[in-house]
């Protein structure tokens, strides 16, 4: 039998053994990636299903996860409920337009890469269009609660209406096509009407709508607005994390990662 106090020392040098070999399994441990939540509009198809992730915005999504070292838990919603999570400092938000109102709220990274809003119409209904006034008395389609600018949003019920809509492309060029709306607006990143025209009727087809004979759709000469794709914040939830985003960027800018991605 051992004395008592080797008994001790023994059993002191076990526990100081013990926690050695735990200090070291946790300097070795795999470093936690932390979660970001990243909101943004959801998209549905013809048949109200959740259209999947574009290939653009997965792109640069894994693009930023990795030069960060990050995760992001992605929340896609309806416009109004986006809104109020994203009021509510639940999380980053993706591509939300820039206005007054949301500038006294939230934080906004630097513009990541650019989407343009194009003027869609049918194209026996076809027009010029130069300024705001040229839509004077026509009735929009948009997404429900989107803003495209301070002026826009003032002229909304005034210079012009618009009818709203859930964010799934199919159901406003429907509408178009019955007349149930002048205007469609339709962001894309192609910077040519002749290429955005090229497209929508393409996807018109692949939805197989029901076109009027000689009947396609049309856009516009020019885009209503060039619209910046960002990420934000609710300003006091900020704690540093759009200063990181605007440091990624600046490096994915500089290497031509992100120009390269946005083709």
């Amino acid at each position: 039998m051992l004395p008592f106090s080797t008994a001790i020392q023994k059993l002191l040098h076990s526990v100081i053994f013990g926690l050695f070999t735990l200090v070291c399994n946790l300097n070795h441990a795999a470093p936690v990636t932390p979660i970001l939540p990243l909101m943004y509009l959801e998209a549905r198809d013809q048949h109200d299903q959740l259209r999947p992730v574009s290939r653009l915005y997965q792109t640069m999504f894994t693009y930023f996860e990795q030069d960060m070292g990050v995760k992001f838990e992605i929340k896609r919603y309806p416009w109004s409920r986006l809104m109020q999570h994203a009021k509510n400092g639940e999380g980053l938000v993706w591509a939300m337009t820039k206005n007054q109102e949301r500038l006294r709220i939230f934080h906004y990274s630097q513009p990541i890469f650019r989407r343009y809003v194009w003027i869609a119409t049918r194209s026996d209904a076809s027009f010029k269009f130069s300024s705001l006034t040229d839509l004077k008395g026509k009735t929009l389609g948009l997404v429900r609660g989107a803003s495209y600018g301070d002026e826009f949003d003032e002229q909304k019920g005034k210079l012009f209406q618009v009818e709203e809509d859930v964010a799934s492309p199919a159901a406003r060029m429907k509408k178009l096509i019955n007349k149930r709306m002048d205007v469609m607006l339709f962001s894309h990143r192609f910077a040519t009407a002749s290429a955005v025209q090229a497209y929508l009727n393409a996807e018109a087809k692949k939805l197989g709508l029901d076109m009027p004979p000689g009947v396609s759709f049309s856009i516009l000469n020019k885009p209503l607005l060039a619209d910046d794709m960002y990420f934000a914040i609710r300003a006091d939830r900020d704690d540093g994390i759009i200063n990181t985003i605007n440091a990624s960027i600046a490096r994915g800018k500089r290497s031509g990662e992100i120009t390269r991605l946005a083709k």
